[in-house]
């Protein structure tokens, strides 16, 4: 069987040349290409598959849109909040400020020299002081000291308590 295939490949060689084929014409090819052209159908779009595909365009042209806003919103939302976070760095740095030149001032010298630049402040004369033991015993500081007793603590002052007990008992 091999002699014969042989045998019948050198005849194919002999009478078609290197293609070891036929050689087609024009003719042949063009009633091969009909041939192909009526077995395969032309298929036609449907007018309802027509409007499916336009709704789809639509839908994914509206999702572009919406795509495109959300991000224009997001971006507006953005730089509000770099701008309020600026605002809010700035007030921060200003706190920092007001609250060193509040240390400042919570030193005695700073408040005396604004005192007596500002509001005039004198010492008193050596005739404007009182001493509080000069007020011991007196009516007015035992009636002062047991009405801030009963206002503020609610308790009977014992009348032989000083005036300086009397307030370390009252502050403490």
């Amino acid at each position: 069987m091999a002699a014969e295939g042989l045998q019948n490949y050198e005849e194919n060689y002999r009478k078609y040349g290197v293609d070891l084929a036929p050689e087609v014409t024009s003719e042949e090819l063009r009633k091969r290409a009909a041939q192909r052209t009526g077995n395969q159908k032309k298929k036609r779009v449907k007018a309802s598959d027509r409007v499916m595909i336009l709704i789809l365009i639509i839908a994914v042209g509206i999702c572009a849109f919406v795509a495109i806003c959300l991000e224009a919103w997001q971006s507006d939302i953005n730089y509000r909040i770099y701008g309020l976070n600026q605002k809010a760095e700035k007030i921060t740095g200003e706190i920092d400020n007001l609250n060193v030149k509040l240390n400042g001032w919570n030193q005695l010298d700073e408040i005396e020299s604004y005192a007596v630049s500002n509001f005039a402040l004198t010492y008193p004369d050596q005739d404007q002081y009182v001493y509080v033991v000069d007020l011991k015993g007196t009516s007015e500081v035992n009636d002062y000291v047991e009405s801030l007793a009963a206002e503020q603590r609610g308790a009977e002052v014992q009348k032989d308590v000083t005036p300086a007990e009397a307030a370390s008992h009252l502050l403490a």
